[in-house]
């Protein structure tokens, strides 16, 4: 029996994605993209040109129902991420001022009420 190799275009949650890296509607009533190939270097070659076109998405390599390669843009996913760590450390950072503002503002209530019930 020759192996065959489907290659699906994802995101990094697993999404299917059509073979320009949109969204893939399942209501559209027609099948999500899908390449086959004899070999898995052919796969692997178009896995590069498509993530090379459009470095957000992924490429899962199937032989079978086996996952046997997965192709992404690590330079692209690594910026992501580290996109994503400055903006949580940025929330985090007005989440604390926030906090802190509403323990000044307490506490200043506090005394008031403090001053004005022993005077």
């Amino acid at each position: 029996m020759v192996d065959s190799y489907k290659l699906v275009v994802v995101d990094k949650w697993g999404h299917i994605l059509e073979r320009d890296g949109t969204l893939y509607r399942s209501d559209s009533g027609r099948p999500h993209f899908e390449q086959q190939f004899a070999d898995l270097e052919s796969a692997r070659s178009f896995a590069k040109t498509v993530v090379r076109e459009h470095p957000h998405v992924e490429c899962d390599v199937f032989c079978g129902e086996q996952l046997v390669l997965q192709h992404f843009d690590t330079e692209w996913r690594h910026a992501e991420e580290e996109q994503t760590r400055r903006l949580f450390a940025r929330q985090r950072r007005r989440d604390r001022r926030v906090i802190s503002a509403i323990i000044v503002g307490f506490g200043l209530l506090v005394v008031g009420v403090l001053i004005f019930c022993f005077r």
